[in-house]
């Protein structure tokens, strides 16, 4: 009687989940992109404001694996839809 009801309820959380997933992946990479666009130009307007205290290159490393998942993500999604 609830097993039908629990079943399509729980395989909605896990849509709902992925999607979640999806969404906040690609959010930290536009979030991270803007910030090293602004750092980097900083960093160009005056010498060490920004590489005294941070290092760029951790910072593009993230975004760069966050791409690459955000990436990876959408790839998914698309197959899984067809």
């Amino acid at each position: 009687m609830f097993g039908n009801e629990l079943k399509s309820g729980y395989i909605l959380l896990l849509y709902n989940m992925k999607y979640l997933f999806q969404k906040l992946i690609a959010d930290i990479f536009y979030i991270s992109l803007i910030t090293f666009i602004v750092y980097f130009m900083l960093e160009l307007i005056k010498s060490g404001v920004v590489s005294n205290y941070f290092d760029l290159n951790l910072l593009l490393i993230w975004i760069i694996g966050f791409g690459i998942l955000a990436i990876i993500m959408k790839k998914y999604d698309r197959r899984s839809q067809n």
